[in-house]
């Protein structure tokens, strides 16, 4: 029971890509694309959560399956936000992911210990590089688009701490276990962009690496639709594979799915 509550709490991590967000703004043209131009991108995944999970070593670790809804209602604070610093074919793009989840269990029987609080703050921050390999001004049936080579750092933490209360035989005070784990990765691949027809788009995203976790993947798909240069709004499904494990026993080894919405705001 324990297990599967911390790993609802913890399924809010890592729903951030290489710039998943601020690729969706509208391009600036002409003599606007030789100028610094900085897009801000708030977005929302919702995502479920499945895989192994153990985040209180020496405990084992267990099998997760919690869904979109069993994560949210326990959600307290939280901040999703990307953004992009462009001039010509080069960006800076930035995501910063904060939240802190918690909620109360209940325990069977309560004979050693009567339920408890879980209580979550995990952090997630990545900062890479963006480089314009190909622009199409007039493509395929005179689309205009483009494409981009990204490639940076992702840094995780997540801090845990399980509140147990004295169980109705008196043999166990009021027990609390804690533990925080941080690593990093380095992740590469593309993102592209088709405009389709009066401000409609479609996007894509391909990024895989790894360094701390054995290996991570993320993909995703979507529409958009831009009302000037400056606004768009979009959505889209989104995959990803994560698997970190250490040598204190922490393993965060599981799979994201789901659809995920947004808009963003070009300066």
């Amino acid at each position: 029971m324990v297990k599967r509550l911390a790993a609802a709490f913890l399924g809010c991590l890592l729903v951030m890509d290489v710039g998943i967000s601020v690729g969706w703004a509208e391009e600036p043209g002409g003599a606007q694309a030789d100028r610094w131009s900085f897009t801000i991108a708030p977005y929302v995944y919702m995502s479920g959560l499945k895989g192994d999970v153990g985040t209180l070593p020496p405990a084992p670790s267990g099998k997760v399956d919690a869904s979109f809804g069993d994560i949210i209602e326990n959600v307290n604070l939280g901040f999703m936000g990307a953004g992009e610093l462009r001039k010509g074919r080069v960006g800076i793009l930035t995501d910063v992911f904060w939240t802190r989840v918690s909620g109360d269990f209940t325990t069977p029987r309560g004979l050693l210990f009567s339920g408890g609080t879980l209580e979550s703050d995990s952090v997630m921050a990545t900062v890479s590089g963006a480089f314009r390999i190909a622009q199409f001004e007039h493509g395929w049936r005179d689309l205009g688009g483009w494409l981009d080579l990204v490639g940076g750092v992702r840094g995780y933490y997540i801090g845990t701490e399980l509140t147990l209360n004295p169980g109705s035989s008196g043999l166990f005070p009021q027990q609390n276990v804690s533990n925080s784990t941080g690593w990093v990765d380095g992740l590469g691949g593309l993102r592209g962009r088709v405009n389709i027809w009066k401000g409609l788009f479609a996007n894509a995203i391909t990024v895989a690496g790894g360094g701390g976790s054995n290996v991570v993947v993320d993909l995703l798909g979507g529409v958009g639709y831009a009302f000037t240069e400056h606004i768009s709004v979009y959505g889209g499904y989104r995959y990803v594979k994560v698997d970190y494990q250490n040598k204190s026993g922490f393993v965060w080894d599981v799979e994201y799915k789901g659809p995920v919405f947004g808009a963003a705001f070009t300066f």
